[in-house]
């Protein structure tokens, strides 16, 4: 997940550009933004081979594929937020959204679903919001919904499960009622002070025009710096465990109770792009839910998150050998050993599921954590 700071999206107005304060951060995020473009405009081939060392190899490729993959939509999010500052006169936002917190909290909550992208695009957006006179409570509601309920996301899901709207229905509902009730608890236990003490006061300016160029500019330096930091942050923690570049993967883990432990997604990456088909013999255990398959069989699913819940990815499993007819969407524990098939020779993702021939499947309860945060997956 890319990290934002609080500050920008409970206190979204800049200090004054004379204040030191403000000199500093901007010549931070300047820099910050510098080193995100420098990045961003070579490929991953270049990055890969200006240095020698796979462990860098591994975190140039997986720092630039989170920050070339949220930046479209962090400069939606700053467009919005140049046009809510130049077009939106300050307090009219206010009148017009409901005064009570109960009835602005749900509005605000199915305003998101508007607004396609990650919390990239939310955060500046909620940001301006507040700044514009919308309850904090709202704009906390718009910044937690827009991430979970917008059309990418639905869509998303209704690929990963054709023929079954109630899963995206699901999805919306929950993804919705989470976001209201936090927005709620804010507005009971939260306090304004928490976010006034740490805003400044917002420089105009003389033109919609350049207060809407402003705007975009103060936001994409502060928001494109912590996204940097964000991928950088990822990437470090990531790099140590993949081990070398793309197509190559560390060892298996050890077994524990006579099978490997494995993520979905991992398995799913290693089966398809294993240049040294680690898994091949090898007993392992994976952890998911029954979604049905082609053939009259299942695929055992797993939802996987690299930045945020928009860009949530289903990385599925072919079951084969389990005798059971299983329920859609239960949640099973398969042992067994992977059918071996040819690597597949490119980094572009592949459609192909591996299939896992199935020696003992145990039906669970579902996990606390639903999703997977793996960057193995490609």
């Amino acid at each position: 997940m890319v990290v934002f700071s609080v500050s920008q999206v409970e206190s979204p107005v800049r200090p004054e550009t004379g204040e030191p304060a403000g000199r500093l951060g901007r010549l931070l995020d300047a820099r910050l933004l510098l080193l995100l473009v420098v990045v961003a405009l070579g490929s991953r081939s270049l990055l890969a081979d200006a240095v020698d060392n796979p462990a860098l190899q591994t975190w140039s490729t997986i720092f630039v594929s989170i920050a070339i993959q949220a930046l479209p939509f962090l400069v939606l999010g700053v467009l919005v937020s140049g046009a809510l500052a130049a077009l939106v006169p300050p307090g009219w936002l206010a009148k017009a959204l409901p005064r009570r917190d109960v009835v602005a909290v749900p509005a605000a909550g199915l305003a998101g679903a508007v607004l396609p992208g990650c919390e990239c695009a939310s955060v500046p957006v909620a940001a301006r919001l507040r700044e514009r006179g919308v309850r904090p409570a709202a704009a906390l509601t718009f910044m937690l919904a827009a991430p979970a309920i917008n059309p990418v996301v639905l869509v998303a899901t209704a690929v990963a499960f054709p023929g079954r709207p109630e899963v995206v229905a699901a999805r919306f509902l929950a993804s919705l009622l989470t976001s209201v009730v936090v927005g709620l608890v804010w507005s009971r236990f939260g306090r304004d002070e928490w976010i006034d003490r740490a805003r400044a006061r917002l420089v105009e300016g003389d033109t919609r025009w350049q207060s809407f160029g402003q705007t975009v500019r103060d936001d994409f330096l502060q928001a494109g710096g912590w996204l940097v930091v964000g991928a950088m942050a990822a990437a470090s923690r990531q790099a140590p465990r993949s081990g070398g570049p793309v197509g190559a993967f560390p060892p298996l883990p050890d077994p524990v109770d006579g099978a490997v432990p494995l993520p979905v997604s991992e398995f799913v990456s290693r089966a398809l792009y294993d240049q040294r088909r680690s898994l091949e013999g090898a007993r392992v255990r994976v952890l998911g839910f029954a979604t049905p398959g082609d053939d009259g069989g299942y695929r055992l699913a797993r939802f996987n998150v690299f930045c945020c819940a928009a860009d949530a990815e289903a990385y599925e499993i072919a079951i084969r050998g389990d005798p059971s007819r299983r329920q859609a969407d239960q949640w099973l524990l398969v042992e067994g050993r992977w059918l071996p098939e040819p690597p597949v020779t490119t980094i572009a993702p592949s459609s192909r599921r591996p299939v896992l021939v199935a020696e003992a499947v145990t039906p669970v309860r579902p996990p606390t954590d639903r999703y997977e945060h793996s960057l193995f997956g490609i």
